[in-house]
């Protein structure tokens, strides 16, 4: 699983750079709780965003009706399904093709959505798409969606396919944050100046 993985690799990252002062191994420390917490939760992040809870067969039936019709955010709930493979087999490329439909209907969460597949893919194989996560971010920043604010913050402060930019993260936490994210205000406790 990607999410596994990159707690792995992230972990070694970690440890390969053995803190040395006292104050050295408490920021690892909590860097490292602040990791497996935000990968723990991650993982149903994407369909509990939309509906909260497994839905059953028939919900499944429904949503898929009413996506077929248009409607944007049973696109974007059935991609969640897809994604998670409640009641349905797990297909990541299903998944993408219904938040792409959901975001071109105008879903800010299918833009962020997609900007999270092309940031995380579920197939160990498939390398990150830091550009195309970046650039539904974007779409979903100049959209209004504040998790998709708060996703391409932590690009800026991780360094990920982009320079590292506090400065950057810190106004994109911010306009999340003013939005409601506590992600982005949790952040922003931690963020260097």
């Amino acid at each position: 699983m990607v999410l596994k993985d990159t707690i792995q690799v992230r972990n070694q990252k970690c440890m390969s750079t053995a803190p040395k002062s006292p104050r050295r191994v408490k920021l690892a420390l909590i860097s490292a709780i602040l990791l497996i917490a935000v990968t723990a939760t991650l993982r149903g992040y994407f369909y509990k965003q939309a509906r909260g809870s497994e839905p059953s067969a028939n919900e499944v039936e429904q949503l898929y009706k009413a996506a077929s019709a248009g409607d944007a955010s049973a696109m974007n709930s059935l991609g969640l399904i897809y994604y998670e493979g409640h009641h349905v087999r797990r297909d990541e490329r299903l998944a993408q093709k219904w938040f792409e439909k959901a975001a071109a209907a105008g879903s800010t969460s299918a833009m962020n959505n997609l900007g999270l597949i092309y940031e995380h893919p579920l197939a160990a194989s498939t390398s990150p798409d830091y550009r195309l996560a970046r650039s539904w971010f974007e779409k979903a920043v100049a959209a209004g969606d504040a998790s998709g604010t708060f996703h391409l913050g932590v690009m800026y402060e991780e360094s990920e396919g982009v320079a590292r930019d506090y400065q950057a993260a810190r106004h994109l936490y911010e306009m999340a944050a003013k939005a409601g994210n506590a992600d982005a205000q949790e952040r922003l406790q931690h963020l260097p100046r």
